[in-house]
């Protein structure tokens, strides 16, 4: 899904009963750019997202905000597959669990790249990490923290004032 900067691919106001709010990778491949997925709403898992296996890449010009899940990943869930996050804003999205990115299974690997702004992310939950969630940590409730086995994060910024940028 590839818009321009002046007229990005917008996905908006959808809601689902089940997972993926504005996309669901199964097998295969979705490639955003210049993409706005906003104000999706789902019961469940992947308020914007939701990746049961596959590849995804999120590059230049993505935005996705205002996305709600009723359980894990306001704006994007991770349940298998390989993501690439190179670049974009993760902002405002809202889940009881990891209100901006959540990745639970083993089999799911996640890389942030430097420049991405992931901030203002809502997890209702105590301990459950606002931006991120990661299962594969003995604390899964993190917020841009160290490096993790599964999500990997490097050169991590201060947590201060938004946007924050990760990696």
């Amino acid at each position: 899904v590839s818009g321009t900067g002046a007229a990005p691919v917008v996905i908006s106001g959808n809601t689902v009963t089940g997972n993926g709010g504005a996309a669901y990778v199964g097998s295969g491949s979705l490639y955003l750019s210049y993409a706005e997925l906003k104000d999706n709403t789902v019961t469940s898992n992947g308020g914007a997202i939701y990746q049961a296996s596959g590849t995804m890449v999120i590059a230049a010009g993505t935005l996705i905000t205002g996305n709600t899940a009723g359980n894990k990943g306001g704006a994007i869930y991770q349940n298998g597959g390989t993501a690439q996050i190179l670049a974009g804003t993760i902002s405002n999205n809202r889940a009881p669990v990891g209100g901006g990115i959540a990745q639970t299974a083993t089999g799911a690997n996640c890389t942030v790249f430097d420049g991405v702004k992931l901030y203002e992310n809502v997890s209702t939950v105590s301990n459950t990490g606002n931006d991120i969630y990661s299962a594969y940590d003995a604390t899964p409730a993190w917020e841009l923290v160290q490096n993790k086995s599964k999500m990997t994060l490097e050169a991590v910024a201060n947590l201060g004032t938004p946007p924050c940028n990760v990696c």
